[in-house]
């Protein structure tokens, strides 16, 4: 019997909420770390807090669905909220292990370079025992950096969450640097993939230096607090409604405008996860026969370069496409129609 990869990470997932909630596990996890609310607090303590001014708010309605709508889409409808962005300022962090995990002069990680999640947290500092070091602040040091911002994290290699939750911290870090602020040095993940290295440098940061899994003194962090919209009748759910979207469309296209849009590409796509390790189309030829019909044209986006996948969801009109990373591309659609395709599990993240 085949195990659901989905379904196991949801295990998983819930077997690490259990962990936490252990008394020894929590008390560990309230001395240890440094919450979002917290982290505003010390920085403006320190007069080392920027708020920016770019407060969002949305109203969803239910989408058009052949079945009753499935709870974890129909929990997002209604008015969502994205608070006004802030970066704090830490003095003397260091940064450590694989996903770069923050840790102050007091050995507290900051959860905000986790996305906020103590179950990341503690699967960070796993990685870190791991790879040979000990999850606390050391003497000995790689190397020591002035000033930084790292997009190094949990998941940051990701597609998805690279263009959610990673990038549109530097929206951050341009208005930051406006205000005649040090420019930080930018960190993103060890072996970047091609497409990561494309969208920085489409979205005009072409200066930055790749994670070296160790641990690296920074004189000051600037620490972007993460973009996401939540329920106004919900504040403990999230989701990703604007946040930071529109900028990165905005730049990645703007740096894109003086190259040719692909030639053949149809209005109609059809996005196929045939090799992926999960969430296939198990009867994808009869699906395709019957979108042909409407000029649909089926593409596998792993064979694209970045800027062509931006350019084909970018003349596109309608896509249709089992759930996967490559949707986050919708952002650079135009009155784009999306029907995506769900199995047994469904994932709400990109209504």
């Amino acid at each position: 019997m085949s195990l659901d990869p989905a379904r196991a990470k949801q295990s998983a997932a819930e077997l690490c909420n259990l962990v936490m909630s252990s008394t020894p596990v929590r008390t560990a996890i309230d001395r240890y770390t440094i919450n979002t609310e917290e982290l505003r607090s010390v920085a403006d303590a320190d007069d080392n807090l920027t708020i920016l001014k770019n407060r969002e708010s949305q109203t969803l309605n239910p989408p058009i669905c052949l079945d009753p709508v499935p709870d974890p889409i129909s929990l997002h409808v209604g008015e969502h909220v994205v608070e006004d962005q802030f970066i704090a300022s830490i003095q003397n962090c260091q940064l450590l292990g694989p996903k770069a995990v923050p840790v102050t002069v007091n050995n507290r990680f900051l959860l905000e370079n986790v996305l906020r999640s103590e179950s990341l947290l503690i699967r960070s500092l796993i990685e870190i025992v791991r790879s040979g070091r000990i999850p606390k602040r050391r003497g000995t040091v790689d190397m020591t950096i002035d000033c930084a911002v790292s997009l190094v994290g949990p998941w940051a290699g990701g597609y998805f969450h690279w263009f959610s939750e990673w990038l549109p911290r530097l929206e951050a870090i341009e208005q930051f640097a406006d205000q005649n602020k040090p420019t930080p040095t930018v960190i993103i993940p060890s072996s970047p993939p091609q497409w990561m290295r494309e969208s920085l440098n489409l979205a005009g940061f072409n200066d930055y230096i790749t994670w070296n899994r160790g641990r690296v003194d920074v004189s000051e962090l600037l620490v972007p607090s993460l973009r996401r919209s939540h329920p106004v009748n919900a504040p403990d759910r999230y989701g990703n409604v604007g946040a930071g979207y529109q900028w990165v469309k905005r730049r990645i296209l703007r740096n894109l405008d003086s190259v040719s849009d692909l030639s053949d590409s149809p209005t109609g796509i059809y996005i196929s996860r045939r090799h992926a390790d999960e969430r296939q189309v198990v009867n994808e030829s009869d699906v395709m026969n019957m979108l042909a019909d409407y000029g649909f044209k089926l593409y596998e986006l792993e064979e694209l370069s970045f800027s062509n996948q931006v350019r084909l969801f970018r003349q596109a009109d309608a896509v249709v496409a089992p759930h996967g990373a490559g949707l986050i591309n919708a952002i650079y659609g135009t009155d784009l129609s999306i029907l995506e395709l769900f199995g047994n599990y469904i994932n709400g993240c990109y209504y």
